[in-house]
């Protein structure tokens, strides 16, 4: 009688896993098997020298929306949002840059889902130029950045009515295949020149952000700065 339960057992549970097995089989053949609609109409509604608003077409299903965008001009690491509306405002960008943003619908990821994302979709879009209020210092242009013998040699156009300039720099280590910010420092420059050479770089420094802004003692407050000046240091 006892082998005979035993028997038993070992019969309901194969066949209780073969139905389970058969049910994750018709779950698999029915489910994640329609792709959601790639976002359209991919727009600028708004924008500014350090801002965008982005927006497109409602996907139906979708539960969010991953938007990741680089600075193509530069290289530079960009942004990801993961707004819950079709449209999402982006900050803190650099003025005068171009931006490749790819947009794509997301699905919950789960398996009684019957939808996986979207293909992606791209728009470009270039930042605005800042304003310089009047009878301000103009920012600096045409700024270039050398590496040569451990030292680095920042330079840029001279500003009329400059008293002295401020050079920001930034200074980077690798950091997981990324950059990370180790030390910042204000230097500042006199009137008569319009260079800085930098031999106070720190050890493992991969990359640094230079910026130049035009100073006057009479407006101590004045501050238009240039654009950003990266320039990345390999076996220093």
């Amino acid at each position: 009688m006892m082998k005979f339960n035993m028997s038993f057992k070992k019969v309901l549970f194969v066949s209780l896993s073969v139905f389970i097995m058969m049910i994750a089989s018709s779950c698999a053949l029915v489910f994640n098997d329609l792709t959601l609609d790639t976002p359209k109409n991919l727009r600028i509604v708004e924008l500014t020298h350090d801002t965008a608003v982005i927006a497109w077409d409602k996907v139906s299903n979708a539960i969010d929306y991953e938007v990741q965008g680089t600075n193509i001009s530069s290289g530079e690491e960009g942004f990801v949002y993961f707004p819950d509306e079709h449209k999402v405002k982006v900050e803190n960008l650099d003025w005068d840059e171009t931006y490749e943003v790819k947009i794509k619908a997301r699905a919950s990821g789960t398996v009684w889902d019957k939808y996986t994302n979207s293909d992606i979709a791209k728009i470009t879009f270039t930042t605005k130029m800042p304003g310089v209020p009047s009878g301000e210092l103009e920012r600096p242009l045409n700024l270039k950045s050398v590496y040569e013998n451990g030292l680095v040699t920042f330079s840029w156009d001279k500003v009329a009515g400059a008293d002295f300039y401020e050079v920001s720099c930034e200074y980077y280590t690798p950091y997981n295949g990324s950059h990370r910010l180790i030390y910042e420092r204000p230097e500042p420059v006199p009137a008569g020149l319009n260079y800085l050479i930098d031999d106070r770089l720190p050890e493992e420094v991969s990359k640094i952000c230079y910026r130049v802004c035009a100073r006057s003692k009479a407006n101590p407050d004045m501050k238009n700065w240039s654009k950003k000046n990266i320039i990345r240091i390999e076996n220093k």
